[in-house]
Parts: C-alpha cells; structure tokens; sequence
C-alpha cells in the first residue's frame, strides 16, 4: 500500500482498482443488482474461474425457463425488463416464430441477466451484441471467454481467434456493439432488434 504525507503523518493511501475492471463491474441501470441478483450471485464462492462461471451459467439456466410468447406481449417485453425483474420472474421470453427471418431463443434476456449476475459475483463482464444475437464476455487471467446460455452444448468458452476476425468484421459493418447491458449499446425495445450500431 502506497503511502501518503498528511499533515506530517504519513497515512495509507488505498490502491484503485485499474479504470478498465471498475467500468466492467459497474451496472448500468438495466444491470444494477437487487436481492435477487445479490442472493443469486452469493451462491457461488470461490476464486473466480471459467469452471465457477460455468457453474454460474449451468445453475442461471436451471432459474430462467424459456417461454414462447406471441408479438404484442413480447414487443411489450424485449429489453424492457431489468437484469433483477428476469431472474425474479424466473422467465425468459422467445418469440413464437419468427421476427425479420430470424428465430428468436431468448438471448437477450439470458444475457442481460447473466452479465448482471457475473459483476454482482465481482466477476468483470460485458454485454454484447453482434447481429441480432447477444452474449456475455468475461476476462479471467489475461483470457477472454464468451458466455451464451443459449449454446446448449458449451455454455462457456474461450475466444478463438476466428471469433475475434469475426468480431472485427462485425464492428465494420455496424453489427456490434458492447456495454454494461442493453439499454447502453442502444437497445431498449423491440424496434432495435435489428438496430446498427
């Protein structure tokens, strides 16, 4: 701990956090933790880890069941909850077919309340959205791994490098935006389901 003069005594000066950990594990008003969030993020102990985030995930989706609903209730929904409302609920709300061609699973839901579950836990992550999909993004020891509750087969991996080429040609287009949750990359109804970024 760094040391600081003050008034001729010498007091400890507390180290900060580095800026870029501090922004990824403070919400955004979509994302800020209520009790729910809290109690859930409290079950999981430990040095965080991608086998802690993996239990994190597996258990986030035993809570939130996916419900197909039709258009007007979930254009009423679609980024309209909070990260707290979701996982108290215990619902996750897909589309009965299809919207602009593309089957809806649940993603943005799965995502905003996962990202907000990590930082509660002090794990840092991001929300983000490529194309109409989203996903979280957590650092852990140098390494990025994605989280998508919505890939049954590995809930967490490591970003390969394919991935981020992908990423980048996305960004290009304006097919992807990252932030602490939906409504700070822009999406805050269904009419940017589509939305460029």
């Amino acid at each position: 701990m760094k040391k600081k003069r003050i008034m001729g005594k010498t007091a400890a000066k507390p180290i900060r956090k580095p800026v870029a950990r501090r922004r990824v594990l403070k919400p955004g008003p979509q994302s800020r933790p209520g009790p729910a969030l809290r109690a859930f993020a409290a079950r999981f102990p430990g040095k965080p880890s991608a086998e802690l985030v993996r239990h994190m995930a597996k258990a986030m989706l035993t809570n939130l069941k996916v419900v197909k609903v039709k258009g007007k209730q979930f254009s009423e929904s679609y980024s309209r909850r909070t990260a707290e409302q979701i996982l108290s609920s215990g619902k996750v709300f897909a589309l009965k077919g299809k919207l602009s061609g593309v089957q809806s699973i649940g993603c943005l839901d799965f995502t905003i309340a996962m990202t907000a579950a990590l930082r509660a836990r002090g794990i840092p992550a991001s929300f983000v959205r490529i194309g109409t999909h989203s996903y979280s993004v957590v650092k852990l020891g140098g390494e990025r791994f994605i989280v998508d509750l919505t890939h049954k087969a590995e809930l967490v991996w490591k970003l390969s490098e394919t991935e981020s080429r992908l990423i980048q040609i996305k960004k290009k287009k304006k097919e992807f935006a990252i932030g602490k949750d939906a409504w700070s990359v822009g999406i805050r109804g269904i009419r940017d389901f589509e939305r460029t970024f």
